[in-house]
C-alpha cells in the first residue's frame, strides 16, 4: 500500500496556504476537497518538484534590455 501525506502537511512543509496547494491539486486533477484529505506520496513529491520549479524561474533576475 502506497504511502499518504496530508494535504495540510505538505503545504505547511512547502510554506503555502492549503488553500493554494488545493486549487494547484485540482487544476492538476487530484481529489482534492480539504486540507485534511490525503494524496498519495507520489502525487505529493510531484507537486514539490513543480512547486520548486516555478519558484526557480520568478526567482531568476530579470534580463534588462540595454
Amino acid at each position: 500500500m502506497s504511502e499518504k501525506v496530508r494535504i495540510y502537511q505538505l503545504a505547511k512543509d512547502l510554506g503555502i496556504e492549503s488553500k493554494d496547494l488545493i486549487t494547484a491539486l485540482v487544476d492538476m486533477g487530484v481529489d482534492a476537497k480539504t486540507a485534511s484529505s490525503s494524496i498519495d506520496a507520489e502525487t505529493a513529491d510531484m507537486v514539490k518538484q513543480l512547486l520548486e520549479d516555478s519558484q526557480e524561474e520568478t526567482s531568476k533576475p530579470a534580463e534588462s534590455a540595454t
